[in-house]
C-alpha cells in the first residue's frame, strides 16, 4: 500500500511541471483569439467577453478553448450572446443560439450527446487569466 501511494505521488510530481508549462501556452492561445472574435462582431466596440474555459483533453490529448461573449446585434441591443470554440488546430468557430431551444448546436449540443463545450467536458475556467493576458497587451 505504501509503495503504491509512493509511486502515485512520484508520478504526479513528474507530470505536474509539464502540465504547468502547458498552461501559459493555452492562456496565450485563448487570449490571442479574443481580438479576432471582437473584429467579427457587427459592433466591435460593444464586445463583452463573458467566460472562457478549457475542456478536458480528448483521447488525442487535445484541449478545446470555449468562449461565451456578447455584442450589440443589428438592432443595437444585446441578444442572448454568442459562443465560440478554438480547436487544438487553431480553428475558431462561432455559434449562434438555436432560435427554438436553449442551446448552441455544435457547441454544447450534438445529436445524441453533448457538444465539445458542454458541462460534462469542462475542465476549468480560465476567464481571469485570459483577461489578465489581454490587459498586459494593452
Amino acid at each position: 500500500m505504501k509503495r503504491t501511494l509512493y509511486l502515485l505521488t512520484l508520478a504526479a510530481a513528474m507530470l505536474t511541471p509539464a502540465f504547468a508549462e502547458e498552461q501559459p501556452t493555452i492562456i496565450k492561445r485563448a487570449a490571442a483569439q479574443v481580438p479576432v472574435l471582437r473584429s467579427r462582431m457587427n459592433d466591435p466596440e460593444s464586445f463583452v467577453l463573458g467566460r472562457v474555459f478549457i475542456t478536458r483533453p480528448d483521447k488525442h490529448g487535445d484541449v478545446t478553448v470555449c468562449y461565451e461573449f456578447r455584442s450589440h446585434n443589428a438592432m443595437g441591443g444585446y441578444g442572448r450572446g454568442l459562443r465560440a470554440l478554438l480547436s487544438a488546430k487553431d480553428n475558431l468557430r462561432i455559434f449562434e443560439p438555436d432560435p427554438e431551444n436553449d442551446f448552441y448546436f455544435g457547441y454544447d449540443k450534438l445529436p445524441f450527446k453533448g457538444g465539445p463545450c458542454s458541462a460534462q467536458y469542462t475542465d476549468r475556467d480560465i476567464t481571469a487569466e485570459v483577461k489578465a493576458a489581454l490587459a498586459e497587451t494593452k
